[in-house]
């Protein structure tokens, strides 16, 4: 029998870390979907985002095993380019495998790449929505500079470009230019299988009252501030929890002063991070998922909400457009804030009934996607090419 693919992955964070949110959930169900078809071995950081604190129950300097791959967790030292570099050339991979154009990870591997220190094997990178407009606006000084000097150096030349929508691979060219178009591959992101839920919840639904949700990264990017704006006008009875790790200090410090200034009728709970199993459980104890993203590519989030049956109330900067947004929950432009409110207002006056239906939909939906998505043998043509 031949041997499988063997794709060495490098990625920020991994499990049992769960505070990266997006990236970390993309190769977690690669892992899954496609753990039996390609031997996978994972980098990361031996410690979750914005910890100091290692984590207590993995071996160093040994590869780990985490689900169907193998993962070495790399200390700070390791993180250093000689040491780095080191770790590599003790690897046979076919293919690398990167993610995050801005991580100092990718970065420091790409430089060991351009000067030789690293094996002339393929090297794929999934921009993972880091070129996206919105993305760059944030430290935009900052990330021009640098992408001015990556161009220069050539710091990007020559590799298999991974984008998860027909947006993106746009994204990736208005950067580097459409003399890369070849290079560009889109195959969408793998969704989470479908979740098993501990226990069926029917959400009882009071008209006048709503509980709602924001699960997510607390920066910028996210919006939490905004989605705070839009519950300021609010006059009937809302409990807003929110669930994520804080990333960004000051941003949150100032959500927390627009919740001081809420009226008495908007209840808010910070409820702390989650660990990625127990997220559809928590999803479906609510009547709406908010997140008026300034920009995602995929949105794990968002699939696992309509899965657990809980309809959504999201921007129009994420792959869930409008013509796929159908009796499952609301999608606006964030030039419009008052339709966010408008949508709040239509949820907190539905009855059981209608709020019944409308999470019916949502499962249904979620759940048709997933079974119906040919991303699963898109993804194992696309990794089985690049790799042999």
């Amino acid at each position: 029998m031949p041997s499988k693919p063997k794709i060495l992955i490098l990625v920020n964070h991994y499990l049992p870390g769960f505070h990266y949110g997006g990236p970390t959930r993309s190769i977690v169900n690669l892992i899954e979907w496609l753990g039996d078809d390609f031997d996978f071995f994972i980098l990361t950081k031996d410690r979750d985002l914005n910890s100091n604190v290692p984590y207590l129950t993995i071996s160093y300097g040994k590869w780990n095993a985490v689900g169907k791959a193998h993962v070495r967790y790399l200390t700070p030292q390791e993180q250093q380019l000689t040491n780095l570099a080191r770790i590599y050339r003790q690897i046979d991979y076919d293919s690398l495998y990167l993610n995050v154009v801005f991580s100092a990870l990718t970065i420091e591997t790409l430089s060991l790449y351009r000067t030789g220190l690293l094996p002339r094997k393929p090297v794929i990178l999934a921009s993972r929505g880091t070129l996206n407009p919105s993305a760059l606006n944030l430290k935009s000084r900052k990330k021009s500079f640098f992408l001015d000097l990556a161009r220069k150096t050539g710091l990007y030349k020559n590799l298999v470009w991974h984008a998860t929508s027909p947006e993106e691979v746009i994204e990736i060219q208005n950067v580097f230019g459409s003399k890369i178009a070849n290079q560009v591959y889109c195959v969408e992101n793998l969704p989470s299988p479908i979740p098993q839920l501990a226990t069926r919840v029917s959400v009882n639904k009071i008209p006048g009252t709503a509980r709602i949700v924001y699960l997510s990264r607390i920066d910028p990017k996210k919006n939490l501030h905004f989605a705070l704006e839009c519950l300021s006008q609010i006059e009937k009875d809302v409990e807003f929890d929110i669930y994520g790790p804080i990333k960004d200090e000051k941003y949150w410090q100032e959500c927390q002063l627009a919740i001081q200034a809420l009226p008495s009728n908007i209840r808010v709970n910070y409820m702390g991070a989650v660990d990625l199993d127990a997220v559809a459980d928590v999803l479906q104890q609510y009547h709406l998922f908010f997140l008026p993203t300034l920009n995602e590519n995929f949105g794990h989030t968002i699939l696992e909400a309509l899965c657990a049956g809980c309809p959504i109330l999201i921007s129009d900067r994420t792959p869930w457009k409008t013509n796929k947004v159908q009796s499952i929950g609301w999608v606006s432009p964030l030039e419009k804030p008052e339709l966010f409110v408008n949508s709040i207002c239509e949820l907190i006056d539905m009855d059981t009934e209608a709020f019944a239906a409308l999470s019916e939909n949502a499962r249904d939906f979620g759940r048709n996607y997933i079974n119906s998505s040919t991303s699963v043998e898109d993804m194992r043509k696309f990794l089985h090419d690049v790799s042999m």
